[in-house]
């Protein structure tokens, strides 16, 4: 099978330029802004998780781009930590899972990490909530939420 080049005008629609297609937003020069946040979350002895829905806030006039998102835990032996993003709008919740690898075993626990390219996007009117799952407690896990805010603009 042979690849073709389409013409232009295919890809933009009658011959319009994408700088004239009509976006809900857009991103300009200067409107792009990297962001990081990075916390821990203790998992109690004889708990199933722990939550953190205060670290990632989202400006008014903003919008949040998730890049990457990266995790480590310790945890007793035998459990298996799972981390999840979720993002609540309008009261429907939506999360994201992150499944860890095994990394090494120190004594009597396990030490777990992971890190994820993802595509994410939350507004200042999303809440988004972090949460460390084990069987049994005693965990500790480390996160670290990398991406940037755009700037939106009405059209």
């Amino acid at each position: 099978m042979q690849l073709t080049k389409r013409p232009e005008t295919a890809l933009t629609g009658a011959g319009r330029f994408p700088e004239q297609l009509p976006t809900a937003m857009r991103d300009t020069a200067g409107s792009i802004s990297p962001v990081v946040f990075t916390g821990q979350l203790t998992v109690a002895e004889n708990n199933k998780a722990a939550v953190d829905g205060s670290t990632i806030k989202v400006p008014p006039g903003k919008r949040l781009v998730i890049d990457q998102v990266s995790f480590l835990v310790q945890a007793p032996s035998g459990q298996r930590p799972l981390w999840s993003l979720s993002l609540d709008v309008n009261s429907v919740w939506a999360g994201h899972l992150f499944p860890l690898m095994h990394v090494w075993t120190e004594g009597p626990r396990d030490v777990f990490s992971g890190t994820f390219q993802t595509r994410i996007v939350a507004d200042s009117d999303v809440a988004a909530v972090l949460l460390l799952n084990t069987f049994d407690g005693g965990a500790w896990g480390s996160f670290a939420v990398s991406g940037h805010f755009v700037d939106l603009q009405q059209c």
